[in-house]
């Protein structure tokens, strides 16, 4: 903001229109001048300033420029005591902080000794005269007398050895309001609040016959904690009409963009001048200008380009509020400050505003904005009243409703009871049945007691259908357990012809086991068409999240095994939301839907997102028990395994070293297949550890483990790659070449797209161990394979990129030639 010194009352006229007759007259014979101004039709201020100009005009060149270096000498004189470190009674100048119109201001401190202080020091410009001083230490006295918490507080004043006189001032730490407004973010309330505590130091000073002036956010402080400081009412006039004319009183120093009309034309200032600061003030902190942006001058309430501001701060009211404040005749504004501030409390509270139009509308509007919950409370009251005598016969009808609805849930529910009844009975004639004395003697399993319950349901015609239909899809689930497939899908396929009998979870919950079975007989498309009817169902009732979880799960693991992954990560969001909306719902359940879509992101080749998935589903099931340690031990070694194939090796430790005591203990003896796979891991881990010789013990342990299984189990495969990769840390070229051709029974079978990617690595092995024994032919045409037989897959897939990586190692030492690279 600048700040304007004003000569005369004319300066109400435009600046343009002094500029223009003036021209015009200095083209006139000096003598026609006179003449031909008092022709002009003017207002006698700009007649009185355009003879002051023809005036100095008519000077002498040379006397003109000897007043204007005595001026400057003078100026020069009154400046010499304005040096650091300079006293100014028991104060000592440290720095200049800061100028503006009237003078400059120092950061000063108490030399006297008596205690520590730190002040601001205004020394004033001009060229003060006796009358000058006399009104300035009259000024002073009235400057001390003002005490707020808001005001900037006036400790002491005097005048230097030349005559100049100073203030000594409170020295406030904080930021100028424009600056602590674009960094605070404050909401429109909280601004509003800002401002009315400004308004509230001008109102003391007000009652104190005294007038700021020069409001602007440069003369406003803030400190750290909110509270403002209102500064520089040194530029302020004491207000005693009895002793000034309205020459006195005209506003000499002000601020673009925030000086009221009367203070640009020159005329008498009073209270109203602040009111409309403070108007103009609230107008630039609600419009957000940053500092040292456009003059407040063209800023307009309905300004478009300003910076941008939430809705609130275009409040109609508010508008009204700066309007009011803002008015162009001073009779039109509020009539104290006071005034404003009690619409700016009005505002905040919510209560009606003297700036708005006083109609029952915006009265009975606010009413309800301060009176919410009861004027919501009433309208809904009388909204049911009318409602209640509107529609008393539909109310009554409603109610019949109810009751027959909770008749026939009472119904529902007797028949549940009753039909848990029955299947208990059958499961206890069932159970007597494979007593051994009635068997001969013979023990049975509990696959021949759930078959022979099976048969038995499938000629019991003495349940009702919704009984048996349940307590056969009851008996089919046991039967996949048992891997009993065969006698699960009779069944169930039983169970199909009672859905007309069932409620649509129920048969939803038919068509899920009936897909599980379809599924593991590999009738992938018949189990997908169930499973989407079943799905459809649940997710239009959701009345069995539950359900509805293992019918989503089932939907993904059947989009993985169709290789329809898109599908599978689409469905996986819902999944989870499904989860979350289950009351009972559990972390192991979760970790199964991040494992299923961990599956997709694999084969996608999607290496980020599928660390991430497997990461969420390990810390799901990482303290799992009792039936989820195998899919425990299975989600900790799929983490394991992809964080070795991308090198992350001590992630990969920390999960191993939680992995295998667990693994050790539970798989000790049943599901021993487990154990192998996390020792083969942990023998992995140390080949990337640089252990080879640790990782060779683990190896051996996870060998003999192995050959106790039964075949279909054992994994030889990935064991001997393993025992590869520990011959190549060792550096053991032929042994590791043995080794690779000993990795299959048979041999290593011929590579072609799409082959198993295990022996992709092998050949990828065998053709580094090739390169390192200078047999480059050989390495050549093993690293080709090794290419060829994943070929197929995504250029980011995981076993793509381990296999570019064990490649990488040997094309500069055996110069494999371009045609072994894929395009």
């Amino acid at each position: 903001m600048s700040t304007t010194t004003n000569t005369s009352a004319a300066t109400s006229e435009s600046g343009d229109l002094l500029e223009q007759h003036f021209a015009q007259l200095l083209q006139l014979p000096p003598a026609e001048r006179a003449e031909a101004l008092a022709a002009l039709a003017v207002s006698e201020p700009l007649r009185d300033q355009l003879a002051a100009l023809l005036a100095a005009d008519a000077l002498d060149d040379s006397a003109l420029d000897c007043a204007v270096a005595t001026a400057a000498l003078r100026l020069d004189d009154q400046y010499a005591i304005a040096e650091i470190g300079a006293r100014f009674g028991p104060w000592r100048l440290l720095r200049e902080i800061g100028a503006g119109g009237m003078g400059t201001v120092f950061l000063a401190e108490r030399a006297d000794g008596s205690f520590e202080q730190r002040v601001a020091i205004k020394l004033l410009r001009g060229f003060p005269t006796e009358d000058g001083r006399r009104r300035l230490r009259q000024e002073r006295q009235v400057l001390a007398n003002l005490d707020h918490p808001y005001i900037a507080h006036l400790i002491d004043g005097g005048e230097t050895e030349a005559g100049q006189p100073y203030v000594v001032m409170e020295f406030v730490e904080g930021e100028t309001l424009d600056r602590y407004l674009a960094r605070s973010g404050l909401s429109c309330a909280a601004r509003v609040e800002l401002l009315n505590r400004i308004a509230e130091a001008v109102a003391h000073a007000h009652q104190r016959l005294v007038i700021h002036r020069d409001l602007k956010p440069s003369n406003v402080l803030v400190r750290s904690d909110g509270t403002p400081k209102l500064l520089d009412f040194g530029v302020a006039k004491l207000l005693d009409v009895a002793q000034t004319s309205p020459r006195d009183t005209s506003t000499r120093v002000w601020s673009d963009g925030y000086a009221s009309p009367e203070q640009i034309a020159g005329r008498m200032v009073t209270t109203a001048t602040d009111i409309y600061a403070l108007g103009a003030l609230l107008r630039a902190m609600l419009h957000g200008i940053e500092p040292g942006s456009i003059p407040m001058s063209a800023v307009s309430p309905n300004r478009r380009d300003s910076p941008a501001v939430s809705p609130d701060r275009r409040d109609s009211e508010l508008r009204g509020v700066i309007a009011m404040a803002c008015a162009e005749r001073p009779e039109h504004r509020y009539a104290s400050v006071d005034a404003l501030r009690e619409d700016l409390a009005n505002y905040l509270a919510g209560r009606p505003l003297r700036a708005a139009a006083d109609t029952a509308w915006y009265r009975t509007r606010k009413f309800v904005s301060r009176h919410r919950l009861a004027s919501a409370l009433a309208l809904i009251a009388l909204i049911a009243s009318v409602l209640f005598v509107l529609s008393l016969d539909r109310a009554l009808s409603a109610a019949q409703q109810a009751r027959d609805v909770a008749q026939a849930a009472q119904r529902d529910a007797e028949a549940q009871r009753m039909i848990a009844e029955r299947v208990g009975e059958f499961m206890t004639q069932i159970f007597k049945r494979a007593n051994s004395s009635n068997t001969g003697g013979k023990v049975l399993t509990a696959r021949d007691v759930i078959g022979t319950a099976g048969e038995e349901l499938l000629r019991e015609n003495t349940l009702d259908p919704k009984s048996r239909a349940l307590l056969l899809e009851r008996l089919s689930s046991t039967l996949i357990e048992l891997r009993d497939l065969d006698g699960a899908s009779r069944l169930i396929s039983a169970a199909q012809h009672e859905r007309d009998h069932l409620a649509p979870a129920q048969a939803a919950l038919i068509d899920y086991t009936q897909a599980r079975v379809l599924a593991r007989l590999d009738r992938l498309d018949d189990a997908d068409a169930l499973n989407r009817r079943a799905l459809a169902v649940l997710e239009a009732d959701q009345s069995n999240s539950a359900l509805l979880v293992r019918v989503m799960q089932q939907a993904m693991w059947l989009a993985n095994r169709r290789g329809d992954y898109e599908r599978t990560l689409a469905l996986a969001p819902r999944a989870l939301g499904a989860w979350t909306r289950d009351p009972q719902h559990q972390r192991v359940e979760r970790s199964a839907i991040f494992n299923t879509q961990f599956i997709a992101e694999h084969a996608l080749g999607r290496n980020v997102q599928m660390l991430d998935t497997l990461r969420n589903a390990w810390r799901d099931i990482q303290s799992a028990e009792g039936s989820a340690a195998l899919a425990r031990a299975n989600t900790g070694a799929n983490l394991v395994s992809i964080l070795l194939n991308q090198q992350q090796i001590s992630e990969a430790g920390e999960v191993l070293n939680t992995l295998e005591p667990f693994t050790r203990k539970v798989f000790a003896i049943d599901q021993r297949a487990m154990l192998v796979r996390v020792l083969r891991l942990r023998a992995q881990w140390h080949v990337a550890s640089q252990q080879s010789e640790r990782a060779s013990e683990v190896l051996e342990e996870a060998v003999a483990i192995d050959r106790t299984l039964e075949p279909a189990q054992r994994d030889g495969l990935t064991l001997g790659l393993t025992r590869v990769e520990i011959l190549l840390a060792e550096a053991q070229w032929a042994k590791a070449i043995a080794a690779t051709d000993q990795v299959n029974p048979s041999g290593l079978p011929a590579a072609k797209v799409g082959g198993n990617t295990h022996y992709a690595r092998a050949y990828a092995l065998r053709a580094i161990a090739h390169c390192r024994l200078a047999e480059r032919e050989q390495a050549i045409q093993d690293a080709a394979d090794a290419r060829l037989m994943v070929s197929h897959l995504p250029a980011t897939h995981i076993e793509r990129l381990v296999i570019e990586r064990y490649l990488g190692t040997m094309e500069s030492a055996c110069l494999l030639p371009a045609k072994v690279y894929w395009h």
